[in-house]
């Protein structure tokens, strides 16, 4: 292991989250995907009577795609759902580079993938009803306590856009509580469930907010707790996650490393209880 190795994995057990800068190749990696979620785009934009030019850079298309989703908020939803079934996104939820990194840091030679475990995120600007409130992964992604969320920016994410928000520390406290809250009832799915007492999990820990590039990889532990930042920028925050587990842990493994949190809490994928 290098110094750099060994000082990320001290930040990593430190703060429950570190950053990873430079590590994801744009050339053969990020620009591919992303010229084949921007097909997907043209194909949908002409569905709707939009023109999008072809690709050019990430940030060109992240503004076109807000702009037509100004008019047509229909266009961002059908993007999300069918970039998910591209070759591009599936080799990037499954890169052997995330395997690696998976692997040196649990100190694993058997490393999942969940298979709800992937997604994409497209932020608009001031929109809130998508947005993850504070949780820990483990309560939507129970394969293992032990797992880690490989967060990757499509774009630069700046201060304004909604980086992503982390209580530095709070992976301290262990697995807590979630289940269905009040506070979430106007919200949809697993975006209903919450940690019933967030105030006071909140007050215990700081906040931080880490900015990154096209290139750069976020890790966070499952049981760090963490929500997604208000984009209040002008700007389209477009993300990438996957999450990944471990086979060899030993709770895991006599749990069947469930990949639906109703087999391990009780709430269902609609997030009743």
């Amino acid at each position: 292991m290098n110094n750099e190795f060994n000082d990320k994995k001290v930040e990593l057990d430190r703060f429950g989250y570190t950053k990873l800068e430079g590590v994801i190749p744009l050339d053969t990696v990020l620009l591919p995907l992303w010229k084949d979620i921007h097909e997907v785009a043209r194909l949908i934009a002409d569905q709707l009577g939009e023109k999008l030019e072809h690709f050019i850079d990430p940030s060109i298309s992240a503004a076109t795609y807000l702009s037509i989703a100004k008019r047509d908020r229909g266009f961002i939803s059908k993007l999300y759902d069918q970039c998910k079934q591209l070759p591009s996104f599936l080799r990037l939820a499954c890169w052997d580079g995330f395997e690696k990194i998976y692997s040196d840091f649990l100190q694993t030679d058997c490393v999942g993938v969940g298979e709800n475990s992937y997604g994409v995120r497209f932020d608009l600007p001031n929109e809130d009803k998508f947005r993850s409130h504070w949780h820990q992964e483990y309560a939507t992604n129970p394969q293992s306590s032990d797992g880690l969320v490989f967060w990757v920016p499509l774009v630069d994410i700046v201060p304004g856009m909604g980086a992503v928000e982390i209580l530095n520390g709070s992976h301290r406290l262990g697995i807590v509580e979630h289940r269905e809250v009040e506070k979430y009832s106007h919200k949809t799915g697993l975006y209903r469930v919450g940690i019933p007492n967030e105030d006071e999990v909140l007050s215990n820990f700081n906040i931080d907010r880490p900015t990154s590039s096209l290139g750069d990889l976020l890790l966070m532990r499952f049981d760090t707790v963490h929500q997604s930042g208000k984009n209040i920028s002008n700007r389209l925050r477009a993300t990438f996650q996957v999450r990944y587990f471990n086979f060899k842990n030993s709770e895991a493994a006599l749990m069947g490393w469930p990949s639906k949190p109703s087999a391990v809490f009780g709430y269902d994928v609609q997030g009743k209880k």
